[in-house]
């Protein structure tokens, strides 16, 4: 292909065997294939790979707290600092009101002291886990913001999990 360039900087292309030169008009310029291509697919600015790398941090943390989540529906999910919230009210106090781990014991049969327990220890694991993913997301995500204008692409693509 032979390329030119218009005075807007569009890029045209014309066959090599010559088949289209009558359509190449004056006002047309001239250029490589790769000004043609660089033209086309400018390359990306400091900003924009920055933001692209934050999304690509955000993709990673997402995929890595998947295996913690899956399976359990989103509306349980929901349920959690619920159940958290009552478990440790009813370890400071017996007395404290539970309406949502008393539902859970009575259908599930299990002992509510037991059940109280097992969310402790679960949510307990969960804020290990998710805290060391969180922080190293956010840890990454401070590393990309501190990053000058005049930082290289070399720079952006050296921070990674």
């Amino acid at each position: 292909m032979k390329y030119y360039k218009g005075k807007n900087n569009q890029v045209y292309a014309f066959e090599d065997d010559g088949s289209q030169d009558h359509l190449i008009s004056d006002d047309l310029t001239p250029i490589s294939t790769l000004e043609a291509d660089l033209i086309r697919n400018p390359p990306k600015t400091i900003s924009e790979l920055k933001s692209i790398k934050k999304i690509d941090i955000n993709t990673t943390f997402e995929k890595l707290m998947e295996p913690i989540i899956n399976g359990i529906p989103s509306i349980e999910r929901e349920s959690w600092k619920k159940q958290e919230t009552e478990a440790r009210a009813y370890v400071a106090d017996s007395a404290a009101s539970t309406p949502l781990i008393d539902a859970l014991a009575a259908t599930r049969g299990v002992d509510k002291a037991e059940l109280v327990s097992r969310i402790i220890n679960k949510a307990d694991l969960f804020a290990t886990i998710s805290g060391q993913l969180i922080g190293k997301r956010q840890a990454l995500e401070d590393a990309v913001n501190a990053l000058p204008e005049s930082a290289t692409p070399e720079d952006i693509a050296a921070i990674s999990w």
